[in-house]
């Protein structure tokens, strides 16, 4: 060999050294090829083309590497309790850049390279994280029989030892996929708690102003309702429809006060609505009107004649009623109807009467029912001869 091809030769033997071992080494490129499935590229893979982990949905997966996982989830639950500790899963092209950046390698795979950007990894937690723990070999021995076993870099004695990561083998079955789940059964709503019934009763007092007291209580505890708002309406006794006068808060006792001096009989209403968890109820009461009756004496060229009227208190007329006119003689104590009178439009009444007698003579109205509260008039004294006023 001559001095000037030597050289060549050594120059060239590292470089075809070099050469064979870049042609036996996988590029990248290859790496990935193998792994790729459906069209996507790593990382870039739509969530449509993926399936949710059914017990933690923030995870996804190859579809039929889904499937297999949910199957050997099965298992694991039944033998452990509980459901395979999911960590992560498929890995974003973004989220490897994210992670790259953060821990570099070998701790984090190159983006675009690794097996989570395929929806084929997962990092699994709850002791599977740790080689020794009871449930790392368990699937370390259960996982194959479902295509999940750890690559051999990730193993105890591997080049870049991850207890927590595992990966799915299975052949790329792009029909399989978990059955769509199920929409979690509605829980019926719990039935409302049955109101508490309320009672209102109402106690009319005093005679002129009249007060009509109504008091709420539960009728179950009997327990006053404090703050609750009563409804006031009225209407006259011969009328129906109900007149609003104010809505009024019941003390601590539970009750509302209602004053009023009514010219002619009328019927208060008292109304509680109720609440979200107490019943409605109502309260009547008729404020009677009370009434005055006046008795005088006439004179007239015919014979004595008396006189009255029956009014209010306030001097309002009340007409159509009955007004009987009673007698006694001056030496008696009994007095005797003699006569029947109707009230006219002012409310006056008057009869003649006789003198044969010294007499005393009155108007006495009876009231009505539910209306009106009776009254009797002074007493006018009728001589024989020169008729005189009585006694008041």
């Amino acid at each position: 060999m001559s001095a000037l091809r030597r050289p060549l030769t050594l120059l060239l033997a590292p470089l075809l050294t070099l050469a064979v071992l870049i042609a036996a080494a996988p590029t990248a490129g290859a790496a990935t090829s193998s792994l790729a499935w459906g069209g996507y590229s790593n990382g870039k893979i739509p969530s449509s083309a993926l399936c949710a982990i059914p017990w933690d949905t923030s995870d996804r997966m190859r579809c039929d590497a889904t499937v297999k996982l949910i199957a050997l989830n099965t298992l694991y639950k039944a033998k452990w309790g509980s459901n395979l500790c999911i960590n992560d899963a498929y890995r974003s092209y973004d989220k490897q850049v994210a992670l790259f950046k953060k821990y570099g390698s070998p701790r984090a795979a190159k983006p675009g390279t690794s097996t989570h950007g395929w929806g084929l990894a997962l990092d699994l937690g709850c002791g599977i994280n740790v080689y020794t723990d009871a449930r790392h070999k368990w699937l370390s021995s259960v996982g194959p029989k479902y295509g999940y076993a750890q690559p051999s870099w990730a193993l105890a004695k591997g080049s870049n030892p991850e207890p927590w990561h595992w990966q799915y083998f299975g052949t790329y079955n792009p029909g399989s996929r978990p059955p769509a789940p199920k929409p979690p059964t509605p829980t019926p709503a719990p039935p409302p708690a049955p109101k508490v019934a309320t009672t209102a009763t109402v106690a009319v007092t005093g005679l002129w102003p009249r007060t009509a007291t109504v008091t709420l209580k539960s009728k179950t505890t009997g327990k006053a309702l404090a703050s609750a708002p009563v409804l006031i309406a009225t209407r006259a006794v011969d009328a129906t429809a109900f007149s609003y006068v104010r809505t009024v808060k019941t003390n601590a006792a539970g009750q509302v006060a209602f004053v009023d001096s009514p010219d002619r009989p009328t019927v208060a209403r008292f109304t509680y609505a109720g609440t979200t968890t107490t019943l409605p109820t109502s309260a009547t009461a008729t404020l009677t009107t009370v009434t005055e009756l006046s008795g005088s004496y006439v004179r007239d060229r015919r014979g004595p004649v008396v006189s009255g009227r029956l009014t209010t208190p306030d001097d309002v007329a009340v007409s159509n009623q009955t007004v009987a006119l009673q007698r006694r003689l001056a030496d008696s104590t009994t007095w005797t109807t003699v006569a029947s009178l109707q009230s006219d439009a002012r409310g006056a009444v008057w009869s003649e009467v006789q003198r044969e007698k010294d007499s005393y003579y009155r108007f006495s109205y009876a009231g009505k029912s539910g209306q009106y509260v009776g009254d009797v008039s002074r007493e006018v004294r009728v001589r024989m001869k020169t008729p005189v006023t009585g006694r008041g």
